[in-house]
């Protein structure tokens, strides 16, 4: 239901009416930037829309520039400032903790949550938002009967600090509507924060859990009716141009996804699931960008005087970089299609909300790294590094050093998780033990250092991102950092994937499209820490309470 609309005036935006003095204007006349949007007097942004774009690597928009029309990507550059040089600070470069990063202005050390999934102290694999305690709810879901267990739900409750919208909820007395939207759990839950709401794809269509409502949003019902997922892949995956226009070649990697069949056009197969087809291919965008335009209307985003948060975690982009690699013909097809899904989706929000009370924030969780077969076609030093031949390398030295290897709790990269009540109670000392694996770690091949808990103070700047990852209560004993080119694998299946603190997985894309931010190009080098500060003084609000970095340039 749209929401009683407040008439009381607001503060102009005060903040947000200068430029970055080390920007600069883009150079293509045929993509001149816009002028930008000003403030009327009283006003203030409506509605946020931050966009993430999962494993979209800084510098592929502009690579594959030529393929864009101008009403996706190509509009959020020219009426944006994008800082090419954005970079995550710490060192675990995931889904779940660039999530979380992104919308706490915090890093993991701060907001707990250290990777996709991490071991207990008993050695039980946890996921970031699995809970137990709730269940799934949603128009998708098989109807329980007394004797079928419910299934289990997702929450953000392993998230320890606020996010930008649960300082939104704080500041308007609930006021502020706060959602999050993706294939993904991790995408839309961590995003929402604790006080927002979140929607995500389950195995028969998207659903929430009882965290948020015990009943399915009479919205979502209707929504499921009239785009039920299987609509969604009555078609091939085809290519959007023909095939000489295309940059990269047909994927080469022996690694490469065989479910959808080898080449285009891939057909879909009624012998994986819907949501596995569907996160797989491009169509898991396009069944998110429906969604978010039937959530937009439906709860009348932006319609009152209350700032509103949208965010949308499109995903296709990541499971295709794992399953092809970045470099293949299906990565570069994939934006061609997102970014036509995008022109749609700014047409839809240009009906309801005017581009003065607008703020667009496009960025990315991670980047990525090129499959093993392409890096070494290029003679480059690439290599396949597995949990389980870490494992082997681990019990090799506890048998070598201790003469008893089950001292490993586990391995969920890029930590070795040791059993401290088991090494407490043979009375060996923990820290020569964790010394001893860090240290015949080394002699792996692909392992370009390890540190422990206890030695990530103050070094140089490799040793301060993997400090921002370390939690003191969540992450094992020893963090790996692989080589460059090296991939460090927790599905030994992928072609392709991301986790490491160098440069092609910590850069990222950072475009904010804002009333008052004159479009252009910032080349400084920032931290993604820094948006929610950012976004909060546009919105003229405190930013939440874990989040220490400095506002952007262009707002000072």
């Amino acid at each position: 239901m749209r929401r009683w609309i407040s008439l009381l005036p607001t503060l102009s935006m005060l903040a947000c009416t200068q430029t970055a003095p080390t920007s600069s204007s883009r150079a293509e006349p045929k993509n001149a930037p816009d002028p930008p949007a000003s403030i009327p007097e009283g006003k203030k942004p409506r509605l946020i829309l931050w966009l993430t774009i999962d494993q979209l690597r800084g510098g592929y928009l502009d690579k594959y520039r030529r393929h864009f029309g101008q009403d996706g990507f190509q509009r959020i550059a020219r009426q944006g400032m994008e800082y090419s040089h954005a970079h995550y600070g710490h060192a675990i470069t995931e889904t779940a903790p660039g999530h979380a990063t992104l919308f706490t202005g915090a890093a993991p050390r701060e907001h707990g949550i250290i990777g996709n999934s991490w071991l207990t102290p008993k050695g039980k694999l946890v996921t970031s938002v699995l809970d137990p305690k709730t269940n799934l709810v949603g128009p998708g879901e098989l109807k329980m009967g007394p004797t079928t267990p419910p299934t289990p739900g997702r929450s953000p409750h392993r998230l320890l600090v606020p996010t930008l919208g649960d300082q939104m909820k704080k500041i308007s007395n609930g006021q502020a509507l706060v959602y999050g939207v993706s294939t993904k759990d991790r995408g839309a839950i961590l995003p929402a924060g604790h006080a927002g709401q979140a929607f995500w794809l389950g195995e028969k269509g998207f659903v929430t859990s009882t965290y948020y409502s015990v009943t399915t949003p009479p919205w979502l019902e209707e929504h499921h009716r009239e785009h039920p997922p299987e609509n969604y892949l009555s078609a091939p995956w085809s290519l959007s141009l023909a095939e000489e226009l295309y940059l990269n070649p047909p994927s080469s990697s022996p690694f490469r996804a065989k479910l959808l069949g080898q080449n285009f056009p891939h057909h879909f197969s009624p012998h994986i699931s819907l949501s596995q087809q569907l996160a797989l291919s491009p169509a898991g965008d396009e069944a998110v960008i429906d969604l978010s335009i039937s959530l937009l209307r439906s709860e009348a985003l932006g319609l009152d005087l209350e700032p509103d948060l949208l965010s949308i975690s499109l995903s296709s982009t990541d499971k295709i970089g794992h399953a092809y690699g970045p470099e293949s013909r299906e990565f570069e097809d994939q934006l061609i299609k997102l970014d036509r899904l995008l022109a749609r989706l700014f047409s839809a929000v240009d009906k309801q909300v005017s581009r003065d009370e607008l703020i667009i924030i496009l960025s990315a969780d991670h980047g990525g790294c090129e499959t093993v077969s392409h890096l070494r076609s290029l003679n480059l030093p690439a290599l396949r590094l597995t949990e389980e031949t870490v494992a082997h390398h681990v019990r090799e030295i506890l048998r070598d050093e201790f003469n008893d290897d089950s001292y490993l709790l586990g391995i969920s990269s890029p930590y070795v998780y040791l059993d401290q009540e088991r090494i407490r109670k043979k009375q060996i000392n923990e820290s020569l033990v964790r010394e001893k694996i860090a240290q015949g770690l080394l002699t792996l091949q692909g392992v370009h250092s390890t540190y422990t808990q206890y030695d990530t103070q103050g070094g140089g700047a490799l040793q301060q991102r993997v400090n921002a990852a370390f939690h003191r209560e969540r992450s094992g004993a020893i963090y790996i950092v692989p080589r460059p080119y090296t991939l460090f694998l927790q599905n030994s299946s992928l072609a392709a994937t991301h986790g490491s603190p160098w440069y092609y997985d910590t850069h990222v894309p950072l475009f904010i499209v804002a009333p008052g931010v004159a479009p252009g190009i910032s080349h400084e080098q920032v931290d993604i820490r820094s948006i929610v500060p950012t976004i909060a003084q546009l919105i003229q609000i405190p930013a939440p309470a874990a989040a220490s970095w400095p506002a952007l340039r262009a707002l000072e």
